[in-house]
């Protein structure tokens, strides 16, 4: 979300997408970030066409897009991978573009070079989702208020 004054923009990240096939998972890291005071909005889910419907809806309604979607690399039937190309395809506009943190028990640096090399700036390795986001919001925050 932008809050604009006097020509100068500020981001306020509040708004976050957790996608994970681990429902466990997903419950533990929306209580962290929302009592964290990290998010206000977690939107939470283990179907990545769920995920897409979702941001897509969101776009078609003129509605909030996740300010950041953390998602891991095995999605079940898709990759992580095949989900990110799957928002590519959604053709989102950079004013609606979402920060993507893929965050994984993926030991391979193969897959971390892979994510860097389609975009990904952010990837974080289980289970230190809430060390990791603190930093990767700051740097977030710092380049949109650079803008």
């Amino acid at each position: 979300m932008y809050i604009v004054g006097r020509n100068i923009r500020y981001y306020v990240m509040r708004r976050i997408m957790l996608l994970d096939t681990d429902a466990q998972l997903l419950l533990i890291n929306k209580k962290v970030l929302v009592t964290s005071s990290l998010a206000d909005e977690v939107y939470c889910t283990s179907h990545p066409k769920e995920a897409v419907q979702y941001i897509k809806a969101s776009i078609s309604e003129a509605c909030a897009v996740p300010d950041v979607i953390i998602f891991d690399l095995y999605l079940g039937r898709i990759s992580g991978f095949e989900f990110m190309e799957q928002l590519k395809r959604l053709g989102v506009p950079e004013s609606y573009a979402s920060e993507l943190v893929i965050f994984t028990s993926s030991g391979s640096a193969r897959d971390e070079q892979n994510a860097r090399k389609i975009g990904v700036r952010h990837y974080l390795h289980k289970p230190y989702l809430l060390r990791g986001l603190r930093d990767i919001f700051m740097q977030v925050k710092g380049a949109h208020m650079q803008r």
